[in-house]
């Protein structure tokens, strides 16, 4: 492990220590793509209200079956404070070991740190206070667990923007610094759209058509409470990679052309425990699907851009 940082061990060290103890005092359960997790509270640190406000458009019923348990609990000393050295690094890590002939894995992240069964069944999670100025760990916590969950829920997490236009949802990917936000935003301001996603979305494929989704993730640019946002699946109308390379405009391509782009954009929020071949399986399928736009886009802040895929 000659990859840790110093706070990665006083992490693993930690959960390792921490006198887990059952004593539910709440239950928040949400469904999303088809998986269902349900949150068992084990902390007055953390609170039920606070949960069931941020997944309001995910809640579910607690006595449907749950794909994953997790169990969260939170710190009474000084590790509760989000602003503690542990939970600020620099750079997101991540980091699974997986202990075969325990059946069990830690799992670190820089917002949280957890151990479950190697299935992700059952997840004993650890986080600082969660509150509206940083519920990262929640974000992350829930992207582990549907990108593990892959084969069931057909479904993964794009970087990228998505809007609804004429009752269809519009996915532009790419890296950042592309201006997803910015297109997301103009679309709103300029067009009077709603937005799925300014930096997230979920595509699932269902019975050969490929849905869009927003998560529970949104920035700072755009509130989760927003009017602009719509939450429920929508039939995606077009894949569109977001370039700033060439000439202005839409170009149409042939899906190998922006497979590559892609992939980048989704192999990011992938885990060790997502099986390789799902997620291949699942590419094929999303880029043979015909009724699609496939294309690239470039564009200035001022141009009207859905004239270019007319």
């Amino acid at each position: 492990m000659s990859n840790f940082s110093y706070y990665d061990q006083t992490k693993l060290d930690l959960i390792k220590s921490f006198p887990f103890q059952k004593k539910i005092s709440a239950v928040v359960s949400i469904a999303l793509n088809g998986i269902v997790i349900r949150f068992q509270l084990q902390s007055e640190y953390i609170s039920e209200r606070y949960l069931r406000c941020y997944y309001k458009e995910f809640l579910c019923e607690n006595s449907r079956e749950a794909d994953c348990i997790v169990n969260l609990y939170s710190f009474d000393n000084e590790y509760a404070s989000i602003g503690h050295d542990i939970w600020n690094e620099r750079w997101p890590r991540f980091h699974f070991i997986n202990l075969e002939e325990e059946n069990k894995a830690y799992i670190i992240e820089r917002e949280y740190i957890a151990q479950s069964s190697n299935q992700l069944r059952e997840i004993d999670c650890l986080v600082p206070e969660i509150n509206e100025i940083n519920p990262d760990s929640l974000d992350n916590l829930v992207s582990t667990i549907f990108s593990s969950f892959m084969k069931k829920s057909k479904s993964l997490i794009l970087h990228s923007a998505g809007v609804v236009k004429d009752g269809k949802a519009y996915i532009f990917f790419g890296h950042s610094g592309v201006g997803k936000s910015t297109l997301a935003d103009l679309c709103h301001k300029k067009f009077g759209l709603k937005i799925i996603g300014s930096d997230q979305v979920y595509l699932r494929l269902i019975e050969g058509k490929l849905y869009a989704q927003a998560t529970s993730i949104t920035i700072p640019e755009i509130k989760r409470d927003d009017p602009k946002m719509f939450w429920k699946p929508l039939e995606v109308a077009g894949l569109i990679n977001l370039s700033r390379e060439g000439e202005d405009g839409f170009f149409l391509k042939k899906p190998s052309e922006i497979l590559a782009n892609f992939m980048k954009e989704t192999l990011i929020y992938l885990t060790p425990v997502t099986s390789q071949e799902d997620y291949m399986n699942l590419l094929g399928q999303i880029f043979s699907i015909e009724n699609i736009i496939f294309g690239q886009l470039k564009y200035k802040k001022d141009d009207n851009f859905w004239d270019y895929l007319k």
